[in-house]
């Protein structure tokens, strides 16, 4: 449930909610699906994101009794839950769709089988900021009337769209709108001599709400359909649109970012065929810029179509194409560029009945999803939530049921039919309802989730030859700018040394040439760089003896090879007469200086190969 008669029960929520938010910085750019529900079907059907960065997903739960009740859940950018409620009555109640009120406040809108006049009854509910209950009310007649769209209006009130099945008459659409305190303002019926079903609304210029759906009144086949209400309730003649020799089902409509609208649907060519996507891309005029239908062979059905910042859209559904038909269906999602062309398309699924309901740009560059999991089947169904990025997609590897799809596109064209039709005023009752909220507590089911985001990159060095014994420095540096985390280091020596230092040093005992690697590490991705160093017998140095005159010192050892070069206290010293394998002498004018007598020097010997000792030496 969302309220209760005195807002206690969302008070808790958003208390929740405060807390949570609060401890979270900006939400880590992470993929993630997680399910949420209990032992029976639990289902989403909208994301309703939130000022302070939360996210609502109104939709329903099953109860013990086998009867559906509202169930509202909340929870942060991560996907972790900040509260779920639950409502409802005796009967089945559902709810489907939330906007915010131009009051400020927000009205929660479904079905309702406990309240009303009879049968199932449009169910609105209004809260103010806070969570507490405005008021709750019922809209219907005996008959069956069931919500299909919701739009606010700039008084606080709202217009609502609903099937109603008149008797003898088919189904027609039934649009009413309500004021701020939820008195009906103006009712009507549209329809024809078939049955014309209201699946979405949307605000237009000047007041106007368009409603669209589909009609079987405009010929044999079904067509599109688009009603413009005024703000009065009155209404220019009805048009119905839609490909020759194509039935069309539409499903939703959204304002695009670019000022026009997309309207989504599905269709059958011929009718008895497979279903597709169908969308086209008009302005308030209904002047059509493109239209196109994207599917595969088998039934691929639309939900929602959101608009992006670019002019385009997101898509979201379920697809049977990939999976074999049947009942198992895969989450279906797509990304259309302003001018119809395909970004990107991608399936999400497992051997369940798995559908999307309606999607949500992040500011993260995230795209936050939700559906229902195993929608048919013995596990009953979850809602299901995942975060995928809006650039591709994509999925961490660890999300193993996300792959990309190919489905055709076919440009289609689109005919349009001016419709006779005259309102019929619905003298709907209203009811105020008495549903109380309880609080559930839910946790989700983590079924992955991984750093997509996060790239690492880096470098790694060491010098390509060093003596046997002597230590070596290796170095690393990550780079991992939008991970969460500060990255790892595993090093690999190639001599059976390991280490997880950034910066380690190692000594190898053998000569000879050795492969090392690191492995740098952070937010499930990694990245490994390698090299070889070569490990050489250092000169060995036995003793050091002063002769004179003049000032020179005798060096005696093994392994002094041609060209070595000698440092005292760090300084290069050219005075060196190579003898033999065993054998250097040290001279030069200041040589006496640079060694007084009695004061410890420091000398290092580089043979051409690498290898180096160090001895310490005074007279």
């Amino acid at each position: 449930m969302i309220v209760s008669r005195n807002g206690a029960a969302l008070r808790l929520v958003l208390a929740a909610a405060a807390a949570l938010l609060a401890g979270l910085s900006t939400p880590a750019q992470t993929t993630w699906s997680k399910t949420y529900g209990g032992p029976l079907q639990d289902r989403f059907s909208q994301i309703v994101p939130f000022p302070d960065g939360s996210y609502v997903l109104p939709g329903s739960a099953m109860n013990a009794s086998g009867n559906w009740d509202g169930r509202p859940m909340r929870v942060a950018p991560t996907g972790d839950v900040i509260g779920a409620l639950t409502m409802g009555g005796p009967g089945n109640d559902y709810l489907y769709r939330m906007v915010p009120s131009s009051d400020g406040n927000y009205i929660i809108a479904g079905t309702t089988a406990s309240y009303g006049a009879g049968g199932d009854d449009v169910w609105v509910i209004k809260l103010d900021e806070h969570g507490d209950l405005i008021w709750q009310k019922a809209y219907g007649q005996a008959g069956s009337e069931e919500l299909e769209g919701l739009v606010a209006t700039p008084d606080g009130g709202a217009v609502l769209a609903a099937d109603v099945t008149l008797p003898g008459h088919g189904v027609d659409a039934w649009v009413f709108r309500v004021d701020a305190s939820g008195n009906v303002l103006w009712s009507e019926t549209v329809g024809g001599a078939g049955n014309d079903y209201p699946r979405a609304l949307t605000p237009g210029p000047d007041g106007i709400v368009a409603m669209l759906g589909s009609t079987e009144s405009a010929g044999p086949l079904a067509k599109g359909w688009i009603v413009g209400f005024k703000p009065d309730g009155t209404f220019d003649p009805p048009s119905a649109f839609g490909p020759s020799g194509t039935e069309l089902f539409v499903e939703d409509v959204t304002a695009s970012s670019d000022g026009n609208f997309f309207i989504l649907g599905e269709g059958y060519e011929p009718p008895g065929n497979a279903a597709q996507v169908f969308v086209v891309k008009m302005d308030g005029q209904e002047t059509i810029f493109w239209q196109e239908s994207i599917g595969g062979a088998l039934n691929d059905e639309p939900s929602r179509v959101v608009a992006d910042e670019a002019g385009g859209c997101y898509i979201v559904g379920r697809t049977a194409s990939f999976t074999g038909g049947g009942s198992t269906t895969d989450g279906w999602a797509t990304h259309l560029a302003a001018n119809g062309q395909v970004l990107w398309q991608n399936r999400y699924g497992e051997a369940n009945t798995d559908v999307f309901e309606d999607a949500v740009p992040m500011p993260d560059g995230g795209l936050l999803v939700a559906g229902t999991k195993a929608y048919e089947g013995p596990n009953q169904g979850d809602g299901w939530l995942l975060k995928v990025r809006a650039s591709d997609g994509a999925m961490d590897s660890s999300c193993n049921f996300a792959n990309s799809t190919s489905f055709a596109v076919t440009s289609t064209s689109v005919v349009h039919t001016n419709l006779s039709m005259s309102p019929a005023n619905y003298m709907a009752q209203t009811t105020v309802t008495t549903a109380v909220a309880a609080e559930v507590n839910m946790t989700p089911t983590v079924m992955c989730s991984a750093h997509l985001y996060c790239t690492v990159d880096g470098s790694a060095n060491a010098p390509a030859k060093a003596s046997k014994g002597a230590p070596v420095l290796f170095t690393a540096t990550a780079l991992a700018p939008d991970c969460p985390d500060v990255p790892t280091f595993a090093w690999s020596f190639g001599d059976g040394g390991t280490s997880t230092r950034q910066n380690p040093s190692h000594t190898y005992t053998a000569a000879g040439t050795f492969n090392w690697s690191v492995v740098m590490s952070t937010g499930g991705h990694s990245v490994t760089k390698t090299g070889s160093i070569t490990a050489v017998n250092p000169p060995v140095v036995s003793s050091l003896r002063k002769v004179s005159p003049p000032f020179s010192i005798v060096v005696s050892g093994s392994n002094l090879q041609s060209g070595i070069k000698v440092y005292i206290n760090g300084q290069l010293w050219s005075g060196v007469l190579y003898k033999s394998a065993t054998k250097l002498k040290l001279t030069g004018a200041t040589l006496k200086t640079t060694v007084p007598k009695g004061v410890p020097a420091s000398f290092r010997f580089v043979n051409p190969d690498g290898g180096q000792a160090v001895q310490t030496w005074q007279w």
